[in-house]
């Protein structure tokens, strides 16, 4: 780090960036709320069970990282299969975009980063960011997010289009104490199809750090939209992912959120449900270790009759790690027709292993069928003894478990190269990958 860097308790004004005023203002006035807004405590529900995080000061805005270290963590931005386009962050600075193909752009596909969004496009920019708040809890994070934050992605796609690849995005998180906050916007315009997978990670897997992110996912009439992405940052760093998704009249969203890294992970989901037909699944694996904290918030709210969502989330917790889910299905008033289910489940590995769930209906219509649930335990022991009269030691037959466990989910993902990413990942925490990650260090 330089000795002229910029702590992120400072005004937003001091950081330098070249945006245009309107831009400026409104990052002024998202940093007066911040500050205006009180910390959370313990008498606030939406915090229950729940550390209570602060804004450590040794926290700094990233710097830009040497040339050989970017080429380093671009080199590992691929995945073993095609994508439609991909954009690789370093420390909230662009280092690699592969645009899509011309034949899309010219038929109105946008794929872009949100700093060249806001200065070529202003109008969409005010009418699509941070147009659908998340509200559950961390306001105060969220004006910290709208602050500082001036990069990240940004996918349009226009009405019709079905792009059949995915789209695929990293964000890399590089230098000790470091800061960044992604921005995510994906829209599908009417009748339209696509998949977004994005990558937040660390540069090393010691260095502390903060990151703070955001994403927006909009299915318009009759779309259908998936938006995945895998959180492996740090286990030292203190992370923030606020997600907000709207769906309108007979779209369909698919929201997967992998959580591996990070000492305190807090993730909000909120999905509204606002035209008859829509369709929203919520799904999320999360693999803890250690001291680790993953805090789950989220909100199935249905606003219109005849509308569907399901969510399912599901951790596995070693050592002293600690697991809160606190999930709500809300059934707005003249929303008949509603079907809705939401399950969490926790899968203890160790005896110190905790897991706070506290799953919720409001039903404000009748003629509506939902259903919620949860479910701690620990491993069997007599599916254990099985596997081990079988010839397999009790660790491997604890991973094959755990690899069931995730399984149900990772099925969902309707592409396989996404699903085996992911399920490499989680088998590597948990020490049974043969294979380990490109190491970038």
């Amino acid at each position: 780090m330089s000795q002229n860097f910029q702590r992120i308790q400072d005004s937003p004004a001091c950081g330098g960036e070249s945006f245009p005023q309107w831009w400026n203002e409104k990052r002024e006035e998202r940093w007066k709320a911040y500050c205006s807004l009180p910390f959370p405590s313990r008498k606030d529900e939406a915090w229950r069970f729940a550390a209570l995080p602060k804004l450590d000061e040794k926290y700094v805005l990233a710097e830009e990282v040497s040339p050989a270290k970017a080429i380093s963590m671009t080199a590992c931005s691929v995945l073993p299969f095609p994508v439609a386009g991909r954009m690789v962050f370093v420390n909230g600075k662009l280092e690699r975009f592969d645009q899509s193909a011309q034949g899309l752009l010219d038929k109105g596909l946008i794929f872009k980063p949100l700093s060249a969004m806001i200065q070529e496009r202003p109008e969409w920019v005010k009418d699509n960011f941070m147009a659908t708040p998340v509200a559950l809890g961390s306001e105060k994070w969220e004006a910290l997010h709208g602050a500082f934050t001036g990069e990240g992605c940004v996918l349009d796609i226009p009405e019709g289009m079905e792009v059949v690849e995915p789209f695929l995005v990293f964000h890399w998180l590089s230098g000790e104490n470091a800061s960044v906050f992604p921005h995510t916007v994906a829209r599908a315009r009417a009748g339209s199809r696509g998949l977004l997978f994005e990558v937040f990670i660390s540069q090393s897997p010691h260095i502390s750090g903060f990151a703070c992110a955001q994403s927006e996912v909009v299915a318009d009439e009759g779309a259908s939209l998936t938006s995945l992405f895998c959180q492996n940052w740090s286990d030292s760093v203190q992370s923030f992912h606020m997600n907000s998704t709207l769906v309108k009249k007979d779209a369909s969203v698919q929201t997967l959120a992998a959580h591996l890294g990070s000492s305190y992970s807090r993730y909000e989901n909120r999905s509204r449900l606002t035209g008859s037909g829509a369709r929203s699944e919520m799904l999320a694996v999360s693999m803890l270790q250690g001291e680790q904290e993953f805090d789950q918030r989220t909100l199935q709210d249905h606003l219109s009759p005849n509308t569907w969502s399901d969510l399912l989330y599901k951790n596995a917790l070693n050592n002293t790690a600690h697991s809160i889910f606190q999930g709500l299905i809300r059934v707005e008033p003249r929303a008949y027709g509603t079907d809705a289910y939401q399950t969490n489940r926790n899968l203890l590995l160790s005896g110190d292993a905790k897991a706070d769930s506290m799953p919720g209906l409001e039903i404000l219509d009748d003629d509506v069928k939902c259903s919620h649930g949860a479910t701690t335990g620990e491993v069997d022991d007599e599916l254990l003894f099985y596997l081990q009269t079988r010839g397999l030691s009790r660790e491997a037959a604890k991973h094959l478990l755990v690899h069931g466990f995730f399984g149900e989910v990772l099925d969902r993902v309707k592409e396989k190269g996404i699903a085996d990413y992911l399920a490499a990942l989680l088998e590597s925490k948990f020490g049974r990958a043969k294979k380990k990650a490109c190491n970038c260090e």
